[in-house]
């Protein structure tokens, strides 16, 4: 059982790694599709509008 401290730093920690992942997967994301939409236009059918 966890106490309500290491389940608040927990939930904190996750939403941070998440944020973090999402940061850093736009930013690959945003220079992969930059230079692949180049190499193969049919790529940017399956790339999401923002």
């Amino acid at each position: 059982m966890k106490t309500e401290d290491s389940m608040l730093k927990d939930e904190s920690f996750t939403h941070t790694l998440i944020r973090e992942t999402q940061n850093v997967a736009s930013t690959f994301w945003s220079k992969w599709a930059k230079t692949e939409i180049r190499i193969s236009p049919s790529l940017s059918r399956m790339i999401p509008k923002e």
